[in-house]
């Protein structure tokens, strides 16, 4: 959890322990509607993740609750229960990369969620087809260039996939100007719709559930630009 990096955003994890003695001090005002907790479910202790959820979710209604577990068949009871997680991780091996990979994606996405209204009004203009149209830089996850074509790219959103008539280099120039976008040389990615950075799969994942796969020192340069949560030209 510490792991995960965003550029607008950081957070602090606190480890509960002894949740007798969290629940005896809890007040309705001390959980937000950002907190965020990764609770698992078969506790050797008087209640169960599950009961654990419930009792915060009293208490807060918009908070995020993650549930891990090493049993699948818990995850209709986690339905059943009312607590609405945002995730339900399976851990058959709680130290394995794609647990781990899967839990910072989840927190990454659930960070995004909350920083996305602040540039929602960015607005681009590009030419799809033969029309100038009008683009939401939120909705923009990345865009590649084409194999043996010079003149256009590929354009992927958070839900279609188009193709603009202007050069990546073209693209480069108008789009870094904008402070969230990294400019690589096959790729424009849009910074703030990265979910997370996997090196173990050699991945970028983004908030929709979209990746691209890249090589180990392209992921390092967008790893570097997240983190400096400033433009960054790394072709």
């Amino acid at each position: 959890m510490r792991e995960v990096e965003h550029p607008l955003v950081s957070f602090e994890v606190v480890v509960v322990q002894d949740f007798t003695s969290y629940l005896k001090s809890l007040q309705e005002s001390a959980i937000s509607d950002f907190d965020i907790f990764l609770i698992d479910i078969d506790l050797n202790f008087y209640f169960n993740g599950i009961e654990i959820a419930s009792i915060l979710r009293n208490y807060n209604q918009q908070c995020f609750i993650i549930f891990v577990t090493g049993d699948p068949s818990k995850a209709l009871s986690s339905i059943n229960s009312g607590t609405l997680p945002t995730d339900y991780i399976i851990k058959e091996d709680f130290h394995s990369e794609t647990v781990k990979e899967r839990i910072k994606n989840t927190i990454s996405q659930i960070i995004q969620k909350q920083v996305q209204p602040m540039f929602v009004k960015e607005i681009v203009y590009l030419n799809i087809s033969s029309n100038s149209e009008k683009m939401n830089i939120s909705s923009i996850n990345y865009i590649a260039s084409i194999p043996n074509n010079r003149y256009s790219a590929t354009l992927r959103t958070q839900t279609s996939n188009l193709i603009i008539n202007t050069s990546l280099g073209k693209l480069k120039k108008k789009l870094a100007t904008y402070s969230n976008f990294v400019i690589l040389k096959s790729y424009i990615i849009n910074l703030y719709n990265v979910a997370s950075i996997s090196t173990y799969e050699e991945k970028v994942f983004f908030t929709n559930g979209d990746y691209i796969i890249l090589n180990p020192r392209t992921l390092k340069k967008i790893d570097v630009a997240r983190k400096a949560g400033e433009p960054s030209d790394a072709s």
